[in-house]
């Protein structure tokens, strides 16, 4: 069975809804509360459940679960994390089955070479058909890597923050007459919870719908088996978390449901179920061009501080006079009614057709999924009324309109039956009076046995998202052509349109220049509502007027040199971009975009073999421009630092902002290095202490000090360490490095060096060796450049 992710996260349930209470259960009971939390998509007390009964009982079998908990809310670092912590010490193959869900969550992240080696053993050694089908998916698409384009062409830039908040976005089109954005969104950065009944907000709990489709490797009877109180249907019985509805599959956000295939949080209703416009609201709509965003029109702030981000809504965004969108307004309720969700907006060419998802839930489950409509007369939209004939008993959702055939058309998505499987596109003709012909499915070219979504059809051009094909990560964006006859094979667009993550959503101009898409790509300063892939953002979509193109190609003294890692990092004096890190497990070439006037650096890494640094500017070109530059790596001589019990051992990279214990993003690789140690040696124990800058009083620096301490111990026993085995000690600033002391004047750089992190050997092994690589000179350089 294939396993498929969950795609759009539409927001974290949390509170008392569907589990019990937390407080002093039996170990059994926790177990059994966590599990009954996961099969509600519950996944945020799911988490609480098994951790608590993990901090009672240290058991790989509640690793695991959690581990895929962390995958379904798709934060893939915590998810592979965890499972490498348990598979490590899985010496025998009793979980194996986890297997594949590790390998997908290495893809996830981009580590395709860790990923391809993982897909590949699996494949080899399971006794599951559907299993191996959804292995050796995975692995053509990793082959299919190298062959893909860069599109060095086009630039993938995220919206600003008044677009891009916590949760995701669901759709996002223009509409003709200006140039204002509309999409689905809960305008909200705050954690929601539902009340399981209505979408009323009664904490600011995260609500999340992931749901994916198979088993993300349970099985129908997982490794947990007889301790699986899921039993044949956990989550992963045949639907990657949740039969039917994979997160992916189905998915709103992608796949068929709106993410959540079969209840994506957004799949299923939407919302207008026997309820035409004599139930709806008799308040002005969107309004003309004239009044667009006017309270009485489209959204007022009135309306969205008493929605207070409760539901998913429409919203419409203007752009300023430097080109960024603005705060957004929601549309009034009439479309954004309190019951329901509404995303996903489409308009006719002319702008004066609103189509619509309007989904209806309880608690975490979609009853309906509908398409709507509005047309703009007169100054006003007309109240939303359920579209006829593509709606019925089944979802039907992600409406995009287009011309076919002569006539106009409307493409949606829809696990009607009779379909190829999961979620289909299919369109319906629209005839001159507006009725709509028989919906038609667009064939085995383009819909697959698993999720197809986000249609979008331009000038003979149907863009797709799918995650029934090889693909570079969950959901690959796909584009066939209309020949007048029949739709040609789907061809995957490639990278940059897409990552290691899910890409969905695209609309883009008929001449492929400008657009936006979807994804739930990580990016610099973005908004993370539980991890940096939990959401789908918004990402302009344009091409470079100015193509400066870096190669870096990486060779040893035998040859060509696979499997490297290069990051291009910005070292400007002025408004440096963020770095940018490229893998090529299966080639020796990497390809990035610069800009002019700008001064880089790329740090070529590999297993193995020694680092090397090469500095480059783009300063003075002007024209269209490639700079290739010829590493040649030097294999590395180990070397070794031995650790003695009670040495202390600095840990370079956890450093803690002034007043704060929140672990930084950079000390994660250091407490994964420590993780493993401690993996490596399970009879050692350590100390882990802590130690603050001189500011501040002694009291005030020792409690400080012991509360990051007891931060980083408790990042690594949510990782499997036992407690017993760190010791969490704050020293405040008792022992100061540098001259740093009390009434010494120091910059804040300075005062940095003693805000660390250390550790030493209490008990267990006398010594241990780790190896140390350091960056020397490279000599090795060849630069060539080539207009």
């Amino acid at each position: 069975m294939k396993t498929y992710i969950s795609l759009i996260i539409i927001f974290l349930i949390s509170g008392t809804i569907y589990c019990q209470p937390l407080n002093a259960l039996k170990y059994e009971t926790m177990i059994s509360t966590g599990d009954e939390c996961f099969e509600k998509k519950d996944y945020e007390n799911a988490l609480k459940y098994y951790s608590m009964a993990l901090e009672e009982k240290k058991d790989p079998v509640t690793s695991l679960k959690m581990a895929e908990t962390h995958y379904m809310m798709r934060d893939y670092k915590t998810s592979s994390r965890t499972l490498k912590g348990v598979l490590t010490k899985d010496k025998t193959g009793v979980y194996n089955d986890y297997r594949l869900l590790y390998a997908k969550s290495l893809k996830r992240m981009g580590q395709y070479q860790d990923a391809y080696n993982e897909f590949k053993d699996y494949y080899q050694k399971t006794d599951d058909p559907g299993g191996r089908t959804e292995a050796m998916l995975e692995i053509k698409g990793l082959e299919l890597f190298n062959s893909l384009d860069e599109n060095v062409e086009m630039e993938f830039k995220p919206l600003g923050t008044t677009v891009n908040k916590g949760f995701s976005i669901y759709g996002l089109q223009k509409r003709s007459s200006n140039d204002s954005i509309y999409f689905g969104s809960f305008n909200t950065s705050k954690k929601i919870v539902l009340d399981g009944k209505s979408n009323e907000t009664k904490n600011d709990v995260n609500y999340r719908n992931d749901s994916r489709k198979e088993n993300d490797s349970r099985k129908e009877n997982d490794s947990r088996k007889e301790n699986d109180s899921r039993k044949e249907n956990d989550s992963m019985k045949g639907n990657d978390s949740m039969k039917g509805n994979d997160s992916m599959k189905g998915n709103d956000s992608m796949k068929g449901n709106d993410s959540m295939k079969g209840n994506d949080s957004m799949r299923g209703n939407d919302s207008m179920k026997g309820n035409d416009a004599r139930n709806e609201r008799n308040s002005k709509n969107e309004g003309n061009s004239k009044n667009e965003g006017n309270s009485k029109n489209e959204g007022n702030s009135k309306n969205e501080k008493e929605n207070n981000g409760s539901r998913g809504m429409i919203m419409m965004s203007k752009r300023d006079a430097k080109g960024d969108y603005i705060s957004p307004t929601a549309m009034d309720n009439r479309f954004n009614r309190v019951e329901y969700h509404s995303i996903y907006p489409a308009f006719s060419t002319d702008g004066n057709t609103l189509f619509y998802t309007r989904k209806a839930m309880e608690g975490t489950v979609v009853l309906e999924s509908r398409i709507m409509f509005s047309e703009f007369t007169g100054g006003e939209w007309t109240a939303p009324m359920e579209l006829p004939v593509i709606n019925g008993d089944f979802q039907s959702k992600m409406p995009s309109y287009g011309e076919l055939l002569g006539k106009e058309a409307l493409f949606f998505v829809s696990d009607m039956p009779g379909g190829q499987g999961g979620f289909d596109i299919y369109y319906s003709l629209i005839n001159n009076d507006g009725t709509l012909e028989l919906p038609v499915n667009i064939g085995k070219n383009v819909n697959t046995v698993d999720d197809e979504i986000t249609p979008y059809f331009i000038d003979g051009k149907l863009y797709f998202s799918s995650n029934g094909y090889p693909s570079l990560g969950g959901y690959d964006i796909f584009v066939t052509n209309w020949n007048g006859l029949e739709w040609s094979s789907a061809e995957n667009m490639g990278k940059g349109f897409n990552s290691s993550t899910d890409d969905i959503g695209l609309t883009i101009s008929s001449d492929g220049r400008s657009g936006f898409l979807l994804s739930n790509r990580p990016y610099e300063g973005k908004k993370k509502l539980s991890s940096e892939t939990c959401c789908d953002h918004a990402f302009r979509v344009s091409a470079r007027d100015l193509v400066i193109q870096l190669i870096v190609e990486v060779f040893d003294e035998k040859g060509e040199l696979n499997n490297a890692v290069v990051q291009l990092v910005d070292v400007s004096k002025v408004k440096p971009q963020a770095p940018e890190s490229k893998s090529n497990f299966s080639g020796n070439t990497f390809n990035f975009l610069l800009d002019p006037d700008r001064s880089y650096q790329a740090i070529v890494t590999r297993e193995g073999y020694d680092p090397a640094k090469v500095p480059f500017n783009t300063a003075g070109i002007f024209d269209d421009f490639t700079i290739t530059k010829k590493v040649v790596l030097v294999k590395a001589a180990p070397e070794y630092e031995i650790i003695k019990i009670n040495q202390p051992i600095r840990l370079n990279n956890i450093y803690y902002d002034y007043d704060d214990y929140k672990i930084l993003p950079d000390a994660e690789a250091d407490l994964e290095k420590l993780l493993d140690l401690m993996n490596k040696y399970p009879e050692m124990v350590i100390e882990l202490s802590s130690h603050t800058d001189s500011r501040a009083t002694d009291k005030y620096n020792i409690k400080l000090s012991q509360n990051r301490a007891e931060s980083a111990k408790k990042w690594l026993t949510q990782n499997g360490i036992e407690t017993k085995r760190i010791v969490a000690v704050g020293y405040g600033e008792s022992r100061i490095l540098n001259k740093c002391k009390d009434n010494v004047d120091c910059t804040d750089d300075e005062h940095r060096i003693n805000r660390r992190t250390e550790f030493k050997i209490l008990k267990g092994p006398q010594e241990i060796t780790i190896e140390k690589q350091i960056f020397k000179t490279d000599k090795k350089i060849i630069d060539n450049q080539k207009k």
